[in-house]
């Protein structure tokens, strides 16, 4: 055991070379006493006490090459079994992270990271994701392009950048599902505004597939059903839109765009008091509000949140 206050001063590496000196340094001071003591001790040849020497010093200068090998090895493989960049092992989407010097090519889908930490003659050294999160459902990862994250060391062989950017980015595709109102939330409004918020709006979104018509100088219009879901709505979407900058206005149906006057009569608990419905749990308030009820709007009614929005719109 290394006393504690010695082994402070040394890093492991050092405590490990200054043991095996101290090794050979105790190997010749005990030989140094044989031969100071010898006349006390019984008669031994000088070829054995040559030999035991060289032994000895053998011994030692072997053990010295194979610990050091072994110590490069470990090195070797710390550095091979590095954290990997990307997890492929999610079962709703594939994601990468990475730090450094780091390149993007648009025309050829190529992210390029440079760097001296990863040995990339061993192992995997590239990874080729989609960047939307419905993996493994054809029908959206189809209109997804594939992008490959690759590792190299020297950064003189790759495509050099034509513009710099000292902040962070999030590339996400604008492909899949985009264009459906809930997907546009669900797929990639909530994902991109959950992995950016800790950038605190100091980050550059990446957007492939892109589509023109998509998150410029947006305005988010909300129709919230019959039910009692103000506080729902503005939670689940209005509150999420305000701290990404969307302009959110909501639109509150009234009875005759709703497809429940279809099904029950006007004087019915379900339009008179929608809150009792919660107090028998929250299936049985989704089975009537939300997966019994369409919505048909009035336009007229529905004219003057247009135009709302066409003000707001003007003023970015």
């Amino acid at each position: 055991m290394y006393n504690p206050i010695l082994a402070k001063s040394f890093s492991n590496y050092e405590r490990k070379t200054f043991g095996f000196g101290a090794f050979v340094v105790i190997l010749i001071i005990v030989f140094s006493s044989c031969m100071v003591f010898k006349s006390h001790l019984p008669p031994l040849s000088v070829n054995g006490d040559a030999m035991n020497l060289q032994l000895s010093i053998n011994a030692a200068e072997d053990m010295l090459v194979i610990k050091d090998t072994i110590l490069l090895k470990k090195l070797e493989t710390e550095k091979k079994d590095a954290k990997p960049m990307c997890n492929v092992l999610e079962p709703l989407s594939d994601y990468c992270e990475t730090k450094g010097d780091i390149r993007v090519q648009g025309k050829s889908s190529i992210i390029f990271v440079v760097s001296h930490d990863f040995n990339t003659s061993i192992g995997n050294n590239s990874w080729t994701i989609q960047p939307y999160p419905r993996k493994g459902n054809a029908g959206a990862m189809t209109k997804v392009k594939s992008w490959t994250i690759k590792l190299v060391e020297d950064g003189e062989n790759i495509p050099k950048c034509s513009i710099y950017h000292g902040y962070p980015a999030v590339l996400f595709s604008l492909g899949g599902y985009s264009g459906n109102h809930f997907h546009d939330f669900s797929d990639l409004l909530i994902p991109i505004f959950s992995n950016s918020r800790h950038f605190n709006s100091e980050v550059h979104f990446l957007a492939t597939d892109y589509k023109s018509w998509w998150i410029d100088n947006a305005v988010l219009i909300q129709l919230v059903p019959l039910g009692a879901m103000d506080n729902l709505a503005k939670r689940d979407f209005g509150d999420p839109a305000g701290e990404m900058n969307i302009r959110y206005l909501d639109y509150k149906i009234g009875v005759n765009e709703s497809s429940l006057v279809e099904k029950y009569p006007l004087d019915h608990i379900v339009f008179k008091n929608p809150s009792s419905f919660y107090r028998k749990g929250w299936d049985t308030f989704r089975s009537i509000y939300l997966d019994k009820q369409n919505v048909k709007v009035d336009l007229n009614r529905f004219k003057s949140t247009l135009v709302e929005a066409q003000k707001l719109l003007a003023t970015f």
